[in-house]
């Protein structure tokens, strides 16, 4: 038998204020255990027929209850390969929107994020991050 398996296209948002930090979060769900308790940028998977603007739209609303606007899509496509607490494998590829707020405080709504913070280049790079996550801040800098 033959097991077919294909990636998942996610989207994240790179959300920054006024003063330039950037908004993540602490990843709460273990369904990935490798990737439980670490810091990252809301965001999800894309649902079948819709368009990524629409899903990190979307995903930033599920996770911190915030409405945000897209300022562009940075120019880089990370991809890493995970082992589900299932025991599948999954090939996920992200692809990172710039977004600004444009109403709500940031909060955690969803079981997928623990804790939200924000920080500057220098404290994120001390931050335990989501593969790929570092890159996207030096890119929107």
């Amino acid at each position: 038998m033959i097991i077919k398996k294909e990636p998942l296209v996610a989207v994240i948002a790179l959300i920054k204020d006024a003063q330039g930090k950037v908004l993540v979060q602490k990843r709460g769900l273990n369904y990935i255990p490798a990737a439980m308790g670490i810091w990252e940028f809301p965001g999800g998977g894309i649902e079948f027929g819709e368009k990524p603007e629409e899903a990190v739209k979307r995903e930033v609303k599920e996770e911190i209850g915030c409405e945000v606007e897209i300022v562009r899509l940075l120019p880089y496509a990370h991809t890493n390969t995970w082992d589900r607490a299932d025991g599948k494998q999954i090939q996920v590829i992200v692809l990172c929107y710039e977004c600004r707020i444009t109403s709500g405080t940031p909060t955690p709504s969803h079981p997928e994020a623990t804790e939200i913070n924000w920080c500057t280049i220098a404290e994120a790079a001390k931050l335990h991050l989501m593969p790929g996550n570092l890159k996207y801040i030096e890119m929107a800098n």
